[in-house]
């Protein structure tokens, strides 16, 4: 049972790591995983680079406390968002404009969020024009 267990964890973590869309595990305070499309949105080069990265240093300070709230309210009440737009920060300090969905997931009886997240920055500057 435990060898069927870790294939499963392995193949989900294969549909995960092939996405395109960008996806981010996330607990309280910290990015605990990203998948390699949410590391380029990110311009982070590397999965090690992370290190569990302080979740703030990637949410632009304008959003921090309205995002932080509906994060608490995922992880306390496990309720679901649907999509919001997000102002995020790349390792560059370049602003992204993002839509996301966040929601509770559960890993080894432990409760994370699990957040989608699309770029908007092109939609948006092509509206604009």
């Amino acid at each position: 049972m435990i060898a069927v267990e870790n294939e499963k964890k392995f193949g989900f973590f294969q549909l995960s790591e092939l996405s395109t869309t960008p996806k981010m595990v996330v607990n309280e305070t910290e990015m605990i995983y990203a998948n390699k499309a949410c590391l380029r949105l990110l311009k982070i080069e590397n999965i090690s680079e992370i290190g569990k990265q302080q979740l703030q240093r990637f949410i632009h300070p304008n959003v921090y406390d309205a995002s932080q709230k509906r994060l608490d309210q995922i992880l306390k009440e496990k309720s679901t968002f649907e999509q919001m737009e997000l102002k995020l920060i790349d390792r560059h300090n370049q602003p992204i404009d993002a839509e996301l969905t966040i929601g509770p997931f559960y890993f080894e009886k432990e409760l994370f969020a699990q957040i989608i997240l699309q770029d908007l920055t092109e939609k948006l500057k092509f509206r604009t024009r």
